[in-house]
């Protein structure tokens, strides 16, 4: 068999010349670009199925990673914030010690951070539970506030703040649907703010439509306190009151006037008060004044009759000048609205005329020689006046 003729060894590249070709005049092939090196990966937290000589180790790793997951179910980062933070920072140092390989430390560091783990999520259930009994409690106040509300006709008085209640309480529901038991409970809150505020602002406006009424009836009983006075005025005028009676009608009046400045005042209670005065005065006026009338009647019909006798009266009597300063006095009486003193002096005056007759001269007694004379004549009295 023929021996084969060995391969040459092959010959490292001529150098380049100035126009960039090898000396067998060929260009050389373009080296590939130089790539960026990758950038490292990060460092993968330690395994802990590959930690070495550290079965504990391992083990309170897990349980730390397992209680932490409890935790975060029990919502321990937000209501056990200060323990979730202090037993994450155990479990922090804890993996750095797996990672220098100082596994009693780090096993200390991982059972620290289980037992922290464990106590947030208890406190985190605790907390809950007291955040929902105090959602339970502001929910329950709110309501009673709302049916407060209700009992005032807030919706009435105040929709607005009603409107506005309505509004966070329906937010607070929805909070109490996600357990946002702290916005839940703001919520509430507020809600409740604002049924007490409407609950105040219709007592208000209540109290302000009951003063209204109150004046509108006391207005109507001094219109009507006004109207029973003018009545009483108008019988005690037409009793002559304003005569006869002077002193209480102008009491009356009086009264009248100041019950009308009252009333102008908005002064009702008062009004009313002095305008019933006024008509007291009018009646007893009134009243006065018929007592008046009457012995006004008697002290005209005893001048009647004291005018009668004296037109029959003799004037040259003595008792003519009596009966006529009686008959002075009793005028002045009347003037003065003296009407039974006016009678009576009317009475004297008659009697007085009544005795004014001439006097009857005594006949003398017949002698035999003489006749007895005739008797006198008295004069004829003139015919009484006639009224």
């Amino acid at each position: 068999m023929p021996a084969t003729a060995p391969v040459p060894p092959s010959l490292p590249p001529a150098p380049n010349r100035q126009d960039g070709t090898n000396r067998a005049g060929e260009k050389p092939a373009p080296e590939p670009p130089k790539q960026k090196p990758a950038p490292e990966p990060p460092p993968k937290p330690p395994q802990i199925a590959a930690v070495k000589g550290g079965p504990e180790a391992a083990q309170a790793q897990r349980a730390a990673v397992d209680a932490r997951q409890d935790a975060d179910k029990a919502q321990a980062p937000r209501y056990a914030a200060t323990t979730f933070a202090a037993a994450l920072q155990k479990k922090t140092d804890g993996d750095a010690l797996i990672g220098r390989e100082d596994f009693p430390a780090a096993r200390k560091h991982f059972e620290d951070a289980q037992a922290l783990y464990r106590q947030a999520a208890q406190e985190a259930v605790a907390m809950i539970e007291r955040r929902r009994s105090e959602t339970e409690q502001a929910r329950g106040a709110m309501q009673i506030a709302r049916r407060a509300a209700d009992q005032a006709t807030a919706d009435k008085y105040a929709p607005t703040l009603i409107a506005a209640g309505l509004a966070k309480e329906r937010d607070g529901q929805t909070a109490v649907g996600r357990s946002d038991y702290d916005l839940a409970i703001r919520h509430f809150r507020d809600a409740q703010a604002d049924y007490q505020a409407a609950a105040q602002a219709a007592a208000q406006e209540a109290k302000k439509e009951e003063t209204r009424q109150q004046v509108a009836a006391l207005q109507t009983s001094t219109e009507q306190s006004r109207k029973e006075m003018e009545a009483r005025r108008d019988q005690a005028v037409k009793a002559e009151a304003d005569r006869l009676a002077k002193n209480l009608f102008d009491a009356g009046q009086t009264k009248q006037a100041e019950a009308t400045t009252l009333a102008s005042r908005q002064s009702f209670v008062a009004a009313t008060k002095a305008y019933q005065d006024a008509a007291e005065r009018y009646r007893e006026a009134a009243d006065r004044a018929r007592i008046m009338r009457e012995a006004r009647a008697q002290a005209d019909s005893a001048k009647a009759r004291m005018l009668s006798e004296k037109q029959r009266a003799f004037q040259n009597a003595p008792e003519f000048s009596s009966a006529e300063a009686e008959e002075r006095q009793a005028n002045a009486s009347y003037d003065r609205l003296a009407y039974k003193e006016a009678a009576d002096r009317f009475s004297s005056a008659e009697t007085l005329y009544a005795k004014a007759k001439p006097a009857v001269p005594t006949p003398p007694v017949p002698t035999p020689e003489s006749p007895a004379p005739k008797p006198t004549q008295p004069p004829r009295r003139p015919p009484p006046p006639s009224f």
